[in-house]
């Protein structure tokens, strides 16, 4: 390890059945803020884990849908047709709930 640098963090996330341990290699000013607000302590440091994850995976979703959109053919649609499009909805779902009175 460089100048200015710690090994840090034992992490045995809450719920899991071993120990895992968990090494790495970040500047000295990083880890003693980690430690001041407490995401080094064990079940902080997993739960950050975790959002972490779900995280990352909403993004590598939303990229696949937008390709997915993308790959649509066709012009996109306009404000003025999207427009047209939800008020007749509205009017569908109105008639609908008249029609269920």
């Amino acid at each position: 390890m460089g100048h200015g640098q710690s090994s840090i963090a034992e992490c045995r996330p809450v719920g899991y059945g071993s120990a895992q341990w968990l090494e790495l290699d970040v500047p000295d000013s990083l880890v003693e803020k980690a430690k001041q607000a407490g995401i080094l302590e064990q079940e902080k440091f997993a739960s950050m884990l975790e959002r972490e994850l779900v995280r990352e995976k909403s993004a590598a979703d939303f990229w696949t849908m937008l390709d997915r959109v993308h790959a649509v053919p066709g012009e996109p649609m306009t404000s003025e047709e999207i427009n047209v499009e939800i008020k007749a909805y509205r009017r569908e779902k109105q008639q609908w709930r008249e029609s269920r009175r």
